[in-house]
């Protein structure tokens, strides 16, 4: 049996460490599908190959494309946005934590949590 957690970490600036701030566990289709319907984990498995054959096709089908975008600049959308943020200083560099909020609003939360216990 497989089991997917999903963890939200909260970054500690003071020792430069990741911390656990949340975790959900998750069970694989293949896995909750045996309690709701015997044998459903078949249905699940010719689903998962029918949807690796139509991935498979669509990037042979699809590779002109992509070799187009790469080659002939229409993936190039970003690249002034680029360059601006490597020409910042370090310093100008806007630091997010893994959830998306930056490092002071993650400073601000737990100073309030520490108020709060303490």
């Amino acid at each position: 049996m497989q089991l997917t957690t999903v963890l939200k970490l909260r970054h500690n600036r003071a020792d430069g460490k990741y911390y656990i701030h949340s975790q959900n566990d998750l069970y694989q289709v293949d896995q909750w599908i045996k309690f709701l319907l015997p044998g459903g984990w078949a249905l699940i498995f010719l689903w998962h190959a029918w949807a690796s054959f139509f991935s498979l096709v669509g990037t042979w089908v699809l590779a002109p494309v992509t070799w187009v975008e790469e080659y002939w600049g229409w993936g190039r959308g970003n690249d002034e946005a680029l360059e601006r943020q490597r020409a910042l200083k370090v310093k100008e560099w806007k630091w997010l934590d893994a959830d998306g909020r930056s490092g002071s609003e993650v400073v601000r939360e737990s100073e309030l949590k520490g108020k709060l216990i303490g």
